[in-house]
């Protein structure tokens, strides 16, 4: 059994699979490595706030299943996930593909 524990900094954050396609991998796209309590904010290429997740159980990880926050699948291509926690900042590109 694997355990996921906080990262102590985010140099190895990560988010797969990338591209992501929602529709045929149910699972949702993971961003790991995180420190514990970080806040994901998804961003379209435009700036748009498109869906805000946290990690509430301290673990080091948010699983994002490609809707915005109302629910809806966003559409295929580019988004940034900018990265929060205890003023350490970092943000990844990623990729929805359906």
């Amino acid at each position: 059994i694997l355990q996921s524990v906080p990262a102590a900094n985010l140099d190895s954050a990560r988010a797969y699979p990338s591209p992501f396609n929602p529709v045929t991998q149910a699972g949702g796209m993971t961003i790991e490595n995180l420190q514990a309590n970080a806040v994901v904010k998804i961003f379209s290429l435009n700036g748009e706030l498109v869906r805000e997740l946290a990690d509430t159980g301290g673990i080091g990880r948010v699983v994002w299943n490609g809707r915005n926050t109302n629910g809806v699948y966003v559409a295929s291509g580019i988004y940034f996930a900018h990265i929060n926690c205890a003023g350490t900042k970092k943000t990844i590109k990623v990729a929805v593909e359906k």
